[in-house]
């Protein structure tokens, strides 16, 4: 198919458009069915939701990548990596270049600064919070007027253009209000959006472990870097000093923080909140052999 798309891809509407009796508008999710029969370079058979077979123009429709990311995202790293000379690190910002060859259904292809080219899961990246797409749903934050039409807090709108304005504003669509060019701290993106590619929500429970080197390295950095005032911080002290200051920021938890692609948990251990985290993790260690490759 043109521009390397295949039968089953997800596209996302960038423009409202007509086929024969159907309408579809910008933000609409299709799917991808086959080749056009008018114009095999140009135009791709698509089936929007409630309609028969689309023929849908490449200009008007995007790709939606796993996770939800399109071509051109503006990304955060939630993980390290490196290979050779190449790195990046948590909290790196980098670019979506497209479909990876890796695993088209769950990796996309990504540029930073310090990797010019990287595979990444998409549990590994978040969208910047003040990026937006065409077709993006937003809710409106604050209540504004545009002419003789007014948009409420909690309104529901439709982003129709990002572009020349520097990613600090947005024109949007909202029910009432055809068209209005608003500041991105004015809207949030919905919800739904954020599902897509916080790996809290899509990986299952049972994948949020962590395992026994890895909780070793939590109580080494809890020996060395405690900001508390006790010498032996129980697990109250280090969620809030440690744990939370790296996992708010992300919207994630520290074991997915350090495992996107999730690990399943074999031993579930219970624990007193007030107990020392060290004597904790100095107890566990002394009651399983295999500490280091457990997953709990």
């Amino acid at each position: 198919l043109p521009s390397h798309y295949h039968i089953g891809d997800i596209v996302i509407s960038k423009a409202d458009f007509k086929h024969k009796t159907a309408t579809v508008v910008i933000g609409e999710r299709g799917t991808v069915i086959g080749m056009s029969a008018v114009d095999r370079r140009n135009k791709l058979l698509c089936q929007f939701v409630d309609r028969c077979s689309v023929e849908a123009n490449l200009d008007d429709i995007q790709h939606e990548l796993p996770g939800g990311f399109r071509a051109g995202d503006v990304v955060i790293s939630r993980i390290d990596r490196t290979e050779g000379p190449n790195n990046v690190q948590v909290g790196d910002r980098g670019i979506v270049l497209g479909v990876s060859p890796v695993d088209r259904d769950k990796h996309v292809h990504c540029q930073f600064p310090n990797f010019a080219i990287v595979s990444l899961v998409v549990t590994a990246l978040h969208l910047e919070s003040t990026h937006y797409r065409i077709g993006d749903t937003v809710v409106s934050r604050k209540s504004f007027a545009r002419g003789a039409t007014k948009v409420h807090v909690g309104d529901k709108g439709i982003v129709i253009d990002v572009k020349g304005m520097a990613g600090k504003r947005i024109s949007c669509k909202f029910s009432k209000c055809p068209s209005a060019d608003v500041a991105v701290s004015d809207v949030k993106r919905e919800e739904a959006y954020e599902s897509l590619s916080n790996p809290m929500r899509v990986l299952p429970s049972q994948d949020w472990g962590i395992t026994g080197d890895q909780l070793d390295s939590l109580g080494h950095r809890v020996a060395n870097q405690f900001t508390g005032n006790s010498e032996n911080p129980n697990v109250y002290e280090v969620v809030r000093e440690v744990i939370q200051p790296l996992c708010l920021a992300r919207h994630t938890s520290y074991s997915v923080l350090l495992n996107p692609g999730g690990l399943s948990c074999d031993t579930f251990v219970s624990h007193a909140w007030s107990e020392s985290y060290l004597q904790f993790v100095a107890d566990v260690k002394e009651d399983c052999t295999d500490f280091k490759t457990r997953v709990f």
